[in-house]
Parts: structure tokens; sequence; C-alpha cells
């Protein structure tokens, strides 16, 4: 479903600009920053180890209100102080390290990672050799491969696979990041059941990513002349990136923006329509304002003949 906003000039052809039904915080990131407020307005000095997620906007409006990233070189706390496990999880090295910081540790993993971190100790517990497919550095993927990294092999793509040598006679499972882009992450399986063919696949993609990834996926379906794709979301952001990948793999002229600054005026040159879908660490109030200024923008560059 897509909320339509149309503008309408007397001389010049109108422009939908079409926004996404699901936009704004998804459940797990709005449940971590839910209780980073309710610590921060019961007297608690709150830090997040490393940003509580990948949006910028939203690290800035929590600093805002008192709640920061923790400084590593940090090493003493007071009895009031708190320390926020971000929603992406943290490795058991980290964890073991927090609590021996001597403040109260809130663990506001996400529960789609939760739920990849149990799914995962259990195929190791039966004997298998799992295949994470997600990006190297993401701090998601990071927790997940240090539960056993003789056992876990992280690929990004088929290049990774390691040889049936190096995995031996150990059964093999697959599993992606929660936030991995659902089209690439078919292409790995299939690449990796030919080397391994009795791999089994678990998707591992968060059900909201895959919800607003289908939502922008129809949204462009219909293959109107002339449309654009704005991603609202930092370009740090994984389900930004795997949004926007959708876009450009139907050859759309695609942009991932925060802000309305960030956005060119030459974006809306040739546009007739834009899609507005939003990544999860997106307050919904920024997709409103970026809704709302293409609108504007569109009438704008029409009637002053700039494009």
């Amino acid at each position: 479903m897509t909320l339509p906003f149309r503008v309408r000039d007397e001389k010049f052809t109108a422009m939908n600009v079409e926004r996404c039904w699901r936009c704004g915080l998804c459940f797990g990131v709005r449940r971590a920053v839910n209780l980073a407020k309710s610590l921060a307005g019961s007297g608690w000095n709150v830090f997040t180890d490393g940003p509580i997620a990948h949006g910028n906007l939203l690290v800035e409006r929590l600093q805002a209100e008192g709640i920061t990233i923790l400084d590593g070189d940090r090493s003493r706390f007071g009895a009031k102080d708190c320390i926020l496990i971000r929603s992406h999880g943290a490795t058991p090295a980290r964890r073991k390290e927090l609590s021996k910081m001597g403040c109260n540790v809130v663990d506001c993993t996400c529960p789609a990672v939760r739920r990849n971190e149990n799914l995962i100790a259990k195929l190791l517990g039966n004997g298998k050799h799992v295949l994470l497919f997600g990006k190297k550095t993401h701090p998601e993927i990071v927790a997940l491969a240090a539960c056993d990294a003789k056992n876990i092999s992280v690929c990004e793509g088929e290049v990774d696979l390691p040889s049936t040598d190096a995995i031996g006679p150990k059964d093999i499972a697959i599993l992606c990041q929660t936030t991995a882009d659902g089209h690439e992450f078919s292409k790995f399986v299939a690449a990796a059941k030919l080397r391994f063919p009795m791999a089994q696949s678990a998707n591992g993609q968060c059900g909201e990513v895959k919800l607003r990834c289908e939502e922008l996926a129809k949204a462009i379906s219909r293959r109107e002349p002339d449309t654009a794709v704005i991603v609202v979301g930092s370009q740090h952001s994984s389900n930004a990136q795997t949004l926007a990948a959708i876009g450009h793999r139907a050859s759309l002229k695609t942009a991932i923006c925060e802000k309305i600054c960030d956005i060119g005026q030459d974006f809306f040159c040739g546009t007739k329509r834009i899609a507005i879908a939003s990544a999860t660490s997106t307050p919904a109030d920024a997709v409103d304002a970026i809704t709302s200024h293409c609108s504007r923008q569109r009438g704008q560059r029409i009637a002053d003949g700039s494009c």
C-alpha cells in the first residue's frame, strides 16, 4: 500500500509522489529507542555500545536527549550509569567485557537478530558448518560469527565460499544477515548448493525488512516512465542499501538520503513519479518531511523552467 501525494500545475503535467506505507522505525529499533529514553527519563546516565542503530539522524536525536555513544577510553562508571547493547547485538567477548565494567548493562539486541543467534547456536550444536551471508564488517555479522570462528564462514558472495576440503565431512547450513538483500541471498544459495548439494538454507532476513522490500518492488513494478526512487535512511544502513538495490536493479534513478539537504536539485529533473521507502532506523517524521519536500520541489522545478 502506498500513500499518494499529488502536486498539480495548470501548465505542466502532475507528478505523483508515493510513500510506502511501511515507514519509520521498525519494532526492534523502536524497542531499543524507547528503552533508552525510558532509562534516561528515570535518572540513568545512558550510554550505547556503538550506535544504537545505523541512522545518523536517530543517533543525533538521542544524543540531544543525553543518550551518548560509549567512549572507548572511559573505564570508570557510577551507580547510575547504564550501558545499552546495540540493536545489532554484541560478541560474547564484548558482553563479558561490559559485564565487568561495574554498571548496569541492558541488552537491546533486536529480536530478529536474537532469533538468528539462537538458530546459529542450534545449528552448531547439531554439528553443522554455517555459511553466514552478509557484510563481513557489519556489527551483526561480527557478533554472530564470533560465536564459533572455526565453524562459521562469513561470505559476502560466491567468491567467499570455502572449499569442500576446508569444511570436511560436516553438514552445511546457510543463513543470512537480518538486513540482507533477498535477491542476492538467493543467488548465493544457488551458488553454494552447486558446491555443497546437500546444504540446507534458512532465510534469516527480518520479516519487516522483507515486507518493505516487497512493498517498494510492487510500487515500481508498474514500470511507469520517468520514475525515481528515494530511500530515506543512512548511507551506512544495510537495509537502506538493500532497498536502494531494488531501484538500481530496475534501472531507476535512486537516491539514499536522511535530510532534505541531501537531495540534489537536479534529482527532480525529468522525473514524473517518485516512490519513497524508509530504512528501519529512520524516524517517520523524517520520511514525512522528505515526502512533502518532493511534492513541492517538482512543482517549483517545472514552473521555473530550470529542467
